[in-house]
């Protein structure tokens, strides 16, 4: 299994939005995101009752991480949690939570009333975050993938 990190940039063609932001020297707005791939084919339902637990990751990250910034918060708390200075660590969403352990991220759908997620190895997790991160740092780079160690799909 991979992940697909791609900027899509907003096609405003002639709008009267697009005219206005040539006007004041803007650029259209750049959305970020991570697709999840099997070696066939992408995983894509979304089915909240019963989900693919390898879904919310990459939900989590695209709409809560969307900066380096954010990005940098969760891999120190990551790092305090691995060298034993606190006990677990949680970042709090406007979708998701996620609450860290030594061994585990579990992700939580907070504007479901904290209906829990799937868990993943937090060593994979802090993988994809510095993935994620360096894909937001070259704002040049339209895609990347990421291939998920050991992956038997």
């Amino acid at each position: 299994m991979y992940l697909k990190f791609c900027r899509i940039h907003e096609d405003l063609n002639n709008t009267a939005r697009s005219v206005n932001m040539r006007a004041q020297d803007r650029k259209p707005f750049v959305h970020v995101g991570i697709h999840l791939f099997t070696n066939e084919h992408e995983i894509v339902e979304w089915n909240p009752p019963l989900p693919d637990e390898r879904l919310y990751m990459p939900a989590q990250v695209q709409i809560e991480l969307r900066t380096v910034t954010q990005c940098d918060e969760v891999l120190r708390g990551i790092e305090r949690v691995e060298q034993g200075d606190v006990p677990n660590f949680s970042y709090d969403g406007t979708a998701w939570d996620v609450f860290i352990s030594p061994n585990s991220v579990e992700f939580v759908y907070s504007i479901m009333d904290g209906v829990p997620g799937g868990r993943i190895d937090l060593k994979f997790y802090r993988e994809v975050l510095k993935a994620w991160r360096k894909f937001l740092l070259d704002e040049n780079c339209e895609q990347e993938i990421f291939y998920f160690p050991d992956s038997e799909n």
